[in-house]
């Protein structure tokens, strides 16, 4: 399942780092790129010491390797290692025809490399399978630009009726290593685990994980064909909890699914792909609330009220079902907040909400119980459209010095990485019985959580919302209840871990 890729500049750093890998790895590839041939009696004797399968590899630049020498060296390095007891050997497609006969204890892996982006799939494969013998191994590893290209291999994966190996390089594409067992890939490729008072071994290939950070993200069981996938979509998406929340929350409930983050460019295009019934659901967050909304073939209420959502569920027919958990999780979040910090009623209160778009059209519609509600924004156009559809006032940022209210909800990304140091109000408007609420959960110390509490009002962190929407998109899923305080517990985790 996974194959732990090791890479070394000398045969005793590569035994030595080979060796410790065993633990964690279901098969080793031994990465030869810099070592060469180390002889038949030395390469027999490593690989009988490795007590699982190895693979020999000895890869170039258009491998992502580090071997500078001629074909004929190559083909005699992995002769070699076939002779020497591996299980398997690494030929490039382009060679694999002019590699001559190996034992019958040793199959071929026939790879193929594609640095710069994903070519035509069908195409790709046929030529692979014209270059390879009846028992190789047929590997593929393409560039991903983007989170479609990804979803096009594993379906492409999921395809093939022989042993093959499946996945995308590159950022956009990193999902793939922990989805493509799921898909029918025979293996998954890691870089070394990191191992107490051991050098750590470098990765072989980018965006590569460690076995330990695969085997967290999988099921309690391991991933299997019938495993169900879900994903948070988004671009950007690499800063998202999601996965975190998610995944714990399946772990813990022993459910056979994974949950994975996925940057698109094109919703539509996205959504078109994924036509494996292990798609599962997906949470969706900016910028494709609205998208996501328009692409469902039937929506709650919530959802049809904002036009936005950031939940879809995939339908026995194959359709998606939109939902809205940001509505009901905002409501709950602040009325509790009111309720135990301000001996506050909604009904009693006068909201601002802060934003135009899918986060500020669920927060307007799940507030519109207050006493008085205002949408506040830049852009006039957007914000008198959205108050005239939900039948509430409309002002101007610099207007709101000189208009009442109890509560202010922040659904603009200011504050967050992509910039951290700006506030979507002067903090001189802030200050004791007033009630702030952020949207933006990461950091959860916002600038206007951190000068809400300064001024001595009563500051609502985005995690909050957060927890709240991921615990009612989690029992969407799966039709199971998970406990937030374990979705919390994980929260608060992962920000000391990475506070940024």
């Amino acid at each position: 399942m996974i194959v732990v890729s090791v890479l070394e500049r000398t045969l005793a750093a590569l035994r030595a780092q080979a060796l410790a890998q065993v633990p964690h790895a279901d098969v080793i590839e031994l990465r030869l790129d810099h070592v060469g041939d180390p002889g038949v009696d030395e390469l027999t004797e490593l690989i009988s010491a490795i007590t699982v399968p190895v693979i020999v590899a000895v890869n170039g630049p258009e491998a992502h390797g580090h071997f500078r020498g001629e074909r004929d060296e190559r083909f005699a390095t992995l002769a070699c290692a076939a002779r020497a007891g591996a299980a398997f050997i690494d030929v490039d497609w382009k060679d694999a025809r002019l590699q001559g006969p190996l034992p019958s204890t040793c199959r071929r892996i026939v790879s193929r490399h594609e640095m710069e982006t994903l070519p035509p799939l069908e195409t790709a494969w046929a030529e692979l399978e014209e270059n390879a013998r009846p028992t190789d191994v047929l590997k593929f590893v393409a560039h991903a630009r983007s989170g479609e290209d990804g979803v096009r291999m594993l379906e492409s994966v999921a395809t093939r009726s022989r042993d093959v190996v499946g996945f995308t390089s590159g950022e956009a594409g990193s999902f793939t290593r922990v989805l493509a067992p799921i898909f029918g890939s025979k293996w998954t490729y890691a870089s070394p685990a990191r191992i107490e008072g051991a050098t750590v071994g470098t990765a072989s290939a980018p965006g590569q994980l460690r076995p330990d950070e695969l085997r967290a993200m999988w099921p309690t069981r391991g991933p299997s064909r019938e495993t169900r996938v879900f994903a948070v979509l988004g671009n950007p998406i690499g800063h998202s909890l999601s996965p975190r929340l998610h995944t714990a929350a399946l772990r813990a409930l022993d459910f056979d699914g994974a949950y994975v983050a996925i940057a698109p460019q094109d919703f539509g295009d996205f959504l078109a792909e994924c036509r494996s019934p292990n798609w599962g659901g997906f949470s969706v967050t900016a910028p494709f609330k609205m998208d996501a909304f328009d692409a469902a073939s039937e929506s709650d209420p919530a959802s049809k009220a904002t036009r936005a959502a950031n939940t879809l569920v995939r339908r026995p027919d194959g359709a998606w079902s939109a939902h809205n958990t940001d509505v009901p999780a905002i409501a709950s979040s602040l009325e509790r907040a009111l309720a135990s910090r301000a001996q506050m009623r909604l009904a009693d209160a006068s909201v601002v909400v802060i934003g135009t778009g899918g986060a500020a059209r669920s927060a307007a519609y799940g507030l519109r119980g207050a006493r008085s509600l205002t949408v506040a924004g830049r852009n006039a156009l957007e914000r008198d459209k959205l108050a005239h559809e939900l039948g509430c006032a409309s002002a101007a940022l610099e207007a709101l010095p000189d208009i009442e209210w109890d509560v202010l909800v922040n659904c603009t990304p200011l504050g967050s990485g992509t910039d951290p140091e700006a506030m979507p109000v002067d903090a001189h408007i802030l200050g004791p019985n007033k009630i702030v609420m952020d949207a933006v959960y990461r950091p959860e110390n916002t600038p206007l959580i951190a000068a809400a509490r300064t001024r001595g009002a009563v500051a609502i962190a985005g995690s909050s919302w957060f927890v709240r929407q991921a615990a009612l998109q989690f029992a969407l899923f799966t039709r199971l209840d998970v406990d937030e305080q374990l979705l919390r517990s994980e929260f608060d985790r992962a920000l000391a871990e990475d506070p940024s």
